[in-house]
């Protein structure tokens, strides 16, 4: 069982291919996260103190630690969005480097569950392995050239790029997050890009700013993000967005249901402000773009299992763009994917026009082939912003021609 091969030689012929699959595939899920605690059990306390004496004992291992530069803030107060940035620069050079953060002071238990997935305690987090250099490194690479190569392309348009550290980039196992992707990013990426990070340098720096079943950011982490963002970018934080927690509209996220495990749901909020004037055109044609305005008046489902954070923010399009008809200020083109659904149009309201692209979906939807030529000289462009976390700046399908 714990070499794996029960598990795969199982989950293969569950593809649903056979007469009530889907009850029994639920059924074995649960049996796979019960038998996976239960051995935790009994070799957990082992494990627990080899990982222990494998960090300390380490060569990479760093005890200095550095809780000084956390810049998402306090995010215990109030939630209209004052005090949720730091007080350090949001914006750092491309050479400036973080020292490792210590995390054997975070007082944490990890418990396997199922699939990759562990169960981070007291929070309840499913958190995965962190990435490693030799996982990293290739695809970080042909991204930070791709930028490279677009800077130098277009010496009039300034860049931006804003990061978010995730469960990638923690080594929860070893006690350590040494923010090594952004620090790699930040030591290859050309130094005319201004650079801003979401960093996790406390333990509810990350607890308080992700959602418990989902690899996104919650409500919390979103407000950080569109802080952090729009200040990257020379704009101030309006102060009319707001947190809502809404009622009764309980969370399961994608990595629960990937293991059908609903024993623990998350809280669902919407950044929101109700003095936005806009219009939005999805793919080119006049259209709604989400339904945060009906969550907002209370209309949503309260059932467990909804997507909230797709029907909510939006499923994911090829191009979004939003209408400020504000010709005093810069257009702006966000490179993104589902991160920076919930804050587009928080973000878009700072600009004339804005324009965000998801390259995953840009060719099915548009009929074309993204152009960053055409696109740029056809909407006046002043300013492009890269905005994501690991998986965004590793995938090969968010690489532009």
């Amino acid at each position: 069982y714990m070499t794996q091969e029960y598990q795969t030689s199982m989950e293969l012929a569950l593809k649903d291919q056979i007469l009530l699959a889907g009850s029994i595939k639920y059924a074995y899920n649960q049996l796979k996260i019960k038998l996976t605690q239960t051995t935790y059990k009994s070799v957990g306390r082992v494990v627990s103190i080899y990982n222990t004496v494998l960090a300390k004992s380490s060569n990479e291992y760093n005890p200095i630690a550095d809780t000084t530069g956390d810049v998402t803030g306090d995010t215990t107060g109030d939630t209209t969005g004052d005090d949720l940035i730091g007080d350090d620069t949001l914006v750092v050079d491309a050479d400036d480097v973080s020292v490792i953060t210590d995390i054997h002071s975070w007082d944490y238990e990890l418990i396997p569950v199922a699939d990759d997935f562990m169960r981070l305690l007291p929070s309840n987090h499913l958190v995965m392995p962190s990435n490693t250099m030799e996982q990293f490194i290739p695809p970080i690479d042909r991204r930070i050239t791709n930028i490279n190569e677009l800077v130098a392309r277009f010496p009039e348009t300034e860049f931006y790029l804003y990061y978010v550290e995730t469960d990638h980039d923690i080594d929860f196992i070893h006690y350590e997050n040494t923010h090594q992707i952004i620090n790699y990013m930040m030591d290859h990426i050309n130094t005319s890009v201004k650079v801003a990070v979401q960093w996790v340098t406390t333990f509810e720096s990350y607890t308080d700013t992700f959602y418990k079943t989902d690899h996104h950011w919650n409500e919390n982490g979103q407000m950080i993000g569109y802080q952090n963002i729009v200040t990257l970018l020379g704009e101030v934080p309006d102060p009319n967005v707001s947190i809502k927690i809404l009622e009764n509209a309980l969370y399961v996220g994608s990595r629960a249901k990937q293991i059908d495990d609903y024993t623990v749901v998350d809280d669902f909020g919407i950044l929101f402000n109700d003095t936005l004037k806009y219009t939005v055109e999805v793919n080119g044609v006049e259209a709604v773009v989400n339904q945060k305005p009906w969550y907002n008046q209370g209309f949503y489902s309260t059932e467990i299992g909804v997507n909230h954070y797709a029907v909510c923010f939006g499923y994911d399009k090829g191009l979004i763009g939003y209408n400020f008809d504000q010709e005093e200020k810069d257009n702006l083109l966000v490179f993104a994917a589902s991160f920076s659904n919930p804050i587009n149009e928080l973000i878009a309201s700072h600009f004339n026009h804005t324009y965000v692209v998801d390259l995953r979906h840009y060719e099915k939807d548009m009929g074309t082939v993204f152009d960053m030529d055409s696109f740029i000289k056809e909407h006046d462009i002043d300013k492009v912003l890269y905005t994501g976390y690991y998986a965004f700046y590793a995938g090969e399908k968010f690489l532009i021609n």
